[in-house]
C-alpha cells in the first residue's frame, strides 16, 4: 500500500524539507499552505498521515501563524472522529529550563487532543530522524506520543 501525507505547512522551504523526506519514502502528499486548505484536502481525500506545522495560519498564508490554531484543528479532527495519524511539526527552541517545560506542557496537551507524535524543524542535514519517526509508525500500524523526535537507529 502506497501512503499519502497531507502536510499542513505555511512556510515553503519548511515545505520544501518535508516533500524531500517523503519523495524518499516514496509517499505521495498534498499540500496545504493553511488549516481552511487543510480541511478542503480532508474532505477530498483520505490520508494516511498528516504533517501538522504547530503554529499555522487559520485561512490563508497572510493570516498570523497562532499555536492555537492547530490546537483548534486537532480539537476539530477530534470531534469529527478522525483517526488519521497527525505528526506535529515545531521549530521552537527550548533554550532555557522554563522553555523546555513549556514545551513539555504544550506537548502533553497537544497530545490529549489527538497529535501522535512531534517533529523538530527544521530537519537536521541527515533527513534520518524524521524519515525514521514517520516509518516506524506507519511499520508499527500506530502513531505513539513521544517527546522528540526518534533517534536514528
Amino acid at each position: 500500500m502506497k501512503h499519502k501525507a497531507l502536510v499542513i505547512e505555511d512556510d515553503p522551504h519548511a515545505v520544501e524539507m518535508v516533500e524531500d523526506v517523503l519523495v524518499a519514502l516514496g509517499h505521495d502528499y498534498d499540500s496545504a499552505g493553511s488549516l481552511l486548505e487543510a480541511r478542503g484536502f480532508l474532505k477530498a481525500n483520505t490520508y494516511s498521515y498528516l504533517l501538522l506545522d504547530l503554529e499555522l495560519p487559520a485561512s490563508s498564508r497572510h493570516c498570523v501563524p497562532r499555536i492555537q490554531n492547530a490546537e483548534n484543528f486537532l480539537d476539530a479532527m477530534a470531534e469529527g472522529k478522525a483517526d488519521t495519524p497527525v505528526i506535529v511539526m515545531s521549530d521552537r527552541a527550548a533554550d532555557s529550563p522554563s522553555l523546555v517545560v513549556e514545551m513539555m506542557r504544550l506537548a502533553a496537551n497537544l497530545h490529549q487532543k489527538g497529535a501522535t507524535d512531534f517533529i523538530d524543524k527544521p530537519f537536521p542535514i541527515r533527513l534520518t530522524s524524521p524519515m525514521v519517526t514517520v516509518q516506524k509508525h506507519l511499520h508499527l500500524g500506530r502513531f505513539p506520543c513521544t517527546s522528540g523526535p526518534y533517534e536514528d537507529s
